[in-house]
């Protein structure tokens, strides 16, 4: 029923987005507007070791993502819309496509050169926009639900000199998208990190659903020179929590603080972020209201109701081209969930690595590896000190 209710949501807002640009189109000059279309196919090779496991060495090459993409720009309207196709774990194999969804898909209305609306399936405004890190997998916050999160909603953003303001209504998670194996399917099929209803009714798995979010956002620029500037800001966000199986209520509340400072070739960026789940799970859950899933790119997890998130991430960008090797980034990246739950343990997370551009034959193909190393790093609930390697290499082409 719910999945059916943000189908019926997604197709009124895309109709919507739709009727609007037309709108638009008919009411600026033909030539105002301006369509354009890419996408990427990208493929990735994962070499992992956790040495607590006996035989826990494990390599993959797979296909990673087929992304297409189109967006309209006008004077009045814009919108984008961004679908993905990737790998998910098909009954013990990889399969190519297994797993598709939007990422986004929004569309616009610019009140003026300062204002904007925009409705669909955006950006949650919140902390770090997009990214809270140059790493591939994210930070911590991404895992915990509070970074590179799109839902359904609608929010609209101001630019003020140095400020720029941004608030958003959201009814409901990103719906979910395509799963080949439909017997399979959870309300985990989907690009961005939410509470989901896993339907697991055995006890081990929370099964709650997140509605009504309102998040802001404020950030202050500095400007420092011509290659410098700073930007500071301050998040916060509220939501309704509801239990599928106690049918109660409860919320989910996080404030967050953040640092982008960026010195010529270098940038650096710090946030920190407290959540607080109040839930009403069952009382046969076996974390009792200590931990609620998340969910997404077909997997659930349980995540700590209660904590502290800290992030930092350093680049450089190189300016000097070494034959057709350019766009040189070297980068570390640092993030820790300190769960305020006695007895759980504190998720740490430690990433350094490089992305680049490679011209193979005249075609540009993006490289971006990275190792990653750390301690309970995917165990965000009570945590078992398990210690985990991994070495990734990303090589994409964007058309």
């Amino acid at each position: 029923m719910v999945n059916k209710t943000y189908g019926r949501r997604l197709t009124a807002w895309v109709a919507g987005g739709v009727a609007l640009m037309s709108m638009g189109g008919a009411a600026a000059a033909e030539e105002d507007g301006k369509w354009t279309f890419g996408g990427a196919l990208r493929t990735r090779y994962v070499n992992q070791y956790e040495p607590i496991y006996v035989s826990s060495h494990a390599r993959r090459y797979d296909f990673e993502a087929l992304i297409i993409k189109a967006g309209y720009d006008s004077s009045t309207v814009f919108g984008s819309a961004v679908y993905r196709f990737t790998t998910c774990c098909s009954k013990g194999k990889m399969r190519i496509g297994d797993l598709g969804f939007f990422t986004e898909a929004y569309a616009g209305y610019k009140i003026s050169q300062q204002s904007q609306v925009i409705g669909g399936m955006n950006l949650i405004p919140f902390g770090l926009m997009p990214f809270a890190s140059s790493s591939w997998y994210e930070t911590m916050a991404n895992q915990a639900g509070l970074e590179d999160v799109r839902n359904l909603g609608i929010k609209f953003v101001h630019t003020e000199g140095p400020f720029n303001i941004q608030a958003g209504y959201y009814v409901g998670s990103m719906p979910n998208g395509h799963n080949i194996d439909a017997n399979e399917k959870r309300d985990v099929d989907r690009y961005s990190p939410n509470v989901v209803n896993t339907g697991v009714r055995d006890g081990t798995q929370s099964n709650n659903r997140e509605k009504d979010m309102i998040s802001a956002r404020v950030t202050y620029k500095i400007p420092h020179s011509e290659s410098s500037s700073s930007e500071i800001g301050a998040s916060a966000l509220h939501s309704t929590i509801h239990n599928l199986d106690t049918l109660q209520d409860g919320s989910r509340n996080a404030a967050a603080i953040h640092y982008d400072g960026k010195f010529g070739q270098w940038r650096g960026r710090f946030q920190f972020a407290n959540q607080n789940f109040n839930i009403h799970n069952p009382a046969t859950y076996k974390d009792k209201n200590d931990t609620i899933n998340l969910g997404y790119f077909g997997y659930a997890y349980p995540v700590a109701a209660k904590g502290n998130i800290y992030s930092f991430d350093l680049n450089y960008s190189v300016a000097e081209k070494f034959g057709d090797i350019s766009d040189i980034q070297p980068f570390v990246t640092y993030s820790r969930f300190d769960k305020s739950i006695g007895g759980f343990r504190d998720s740490i997370q430690l990433i350094y690595g490089v992305s680049f551009t490679y011209k193979l034959l005249d075609i540009p193909l993006a490289v971006h590896m990275e190792m990653r190393d750390g301690k309970d790093m995917e165990d965000l609930d009570a945590g078992i000190g398990r210690k985990k390697r991994q070495f990734m290499t990303n090589i994409a082409y964007y058309f």
